[in-house]
């Protein structure tokens, strides 16, 4: 059996305020879940999930709730993204599973949910002495999967689902759905033997602006073709800079 650098992956996909009329938007995190393997039992042994006020955006655009399933309502009365990140990291820090910081860590669908998302919000509202060290490295499981396989072929969710023959359970790009589907991924190739070991950290000085910026260039294009199609049709699209983001797709 392969030897596990860590006993515990939290995994974890945000959904943050989107559009698809072209207007620009500062992504605002909307939906935060987690759901925690043991890598041992290849099993779920826990979970948490909030929903999140925006305050740069605050109503939620029609295509923004078409998309993810996130209605105003449960918006509306959910706490700031500063508290939701504190409550996390409480829930992390009274774990007794999760002693040992050097011995779990955050497993994402792609670089965008820590890298993006929660690094440029941080950055943006003032909360990135917030944000403890072992959440600014992760493990990307498509560089993973692609590892496993021997190949750089592109491989989002539903790629990684139907080559491990499982099917799609709940609604894609719900935050709390697409999590615990990576979660039922990360037990399979962990039955197969897999490793998973730190794929990415954040970046620093110059290099931290470099990858900012070619994220945000990156999902401008992606939802400015998506957009040309309509929600409807373009949901494996409009996030895929949520996917993609440093890091090659086919």
């Amino acid at each position: 059996m392969a030897s596990q650098t860590f006993d515990f992956l939290l995994v974890m996909d945000f959904e943050a305020t989107c559009t698809d009329d072209g207007t620009p938007m500062k992504n605002e995190i909307i939906e935060f879940p987690c759901v925690l393997v043991d890598t041992k039992n290849r099993t779920v042994v826990g979970e948490f999930h909030r929903y999140v006020r925006p305050t740069e955006s605050p109503v939620l655009k029609p295509f923004c709730t078409e998309l993810t399933g996130i209605q105003q309502a449960q918006v509306d009365p959910a706490s700031t993204i500063e508290v939701v990140l504190a409550e996390f990291i409480q829930w992390v820090s009274e774990n007794p599973l999760l002693k040992q910081q050097d011995r779990f860590s955050i497993v994402t669908c792609g670089d965008w949910d820590l890298n993006i998302a929660l690094r440029t919000e941080s950055s943006r509202k003032g909360f990135t002495g917030m944000v403890p060290n072992w959440m600014q490295r992760w493990v990307n499981v498509k560089k993973v999967f692609q590892a496993s396989r021997g190949n750089d072929r592109g491989a989002g969710m539903a790629r990684m689902l139907t080559e491990l023959d499982m099917e799609l359970i709940g609604k894609h790009h719900s935050g709390i759905d697409d999590s615990r589907n990576i979660a039922r991924i990360c037990c399979k190739l962990l039955e197969q033997q897999v490793s998973f070991e730190t794929t990415a950290t954040w970046p620093t000085g110059r290099s931290a602006r470099k990858s900012r910026v070619e994220a945000q260039k990156q999902e401008k294009k992606e939802r400015k073709e998506a957009s040309k199609k309509g929600a409807a049709t373009a949901v494996a699209e409009v996030t895929a800079s949520q996917e993609t983001v440093g890091e090659e797709e086919a």
